[in-house]
């Protein structure tokens, strides 16, 4: 719930939820998605092969998927579309893009 600042959620050696500060100073949910976003193309870039990223963002957690970017109250609860992928992989708010 720390005001502006962007979270990575990862699991331990034990497998408990571990929370990494990711980004501070974040306007809203959408500049954390970004940050998250940026992080997985860097692990990408570096040979990760991992396609999803969970994240929190003042009590909202993100999940970035193939798909684009899913938000949660809870880790394990509902997932509600936020952000869309367009043709060419960038992400989007949904409705933002033109309909051809």
């Amino acid at each position: 719930m720390d005001r502006g600042v962007c979270w990575h959620l990862t699991k331990d050696d034990a497998g408990k939820p571990k929370f990494n500060r990711l980004a501070v100073q974040q306007k809203d949910l959408e500049h954390c998605a970004a940050q998250l976003e940026m992080m997985r193309l860097q692990f990408r870039a570096l040979g990760a092969g991992q396609d999803t990223v969970t994240g929190a963002y003042q009590g909202q957690f993100l999940f970035l998927q193939r798909e684009g970017v899913f938000t949660a109250q809870t880790v394990d609860g509902y997932r509600y579309p936020f952000m869309v992928r367009t043709g060419d992989g960038r992400l989007a708010v949904p409705g933002a893009m033109p309909q051809s």
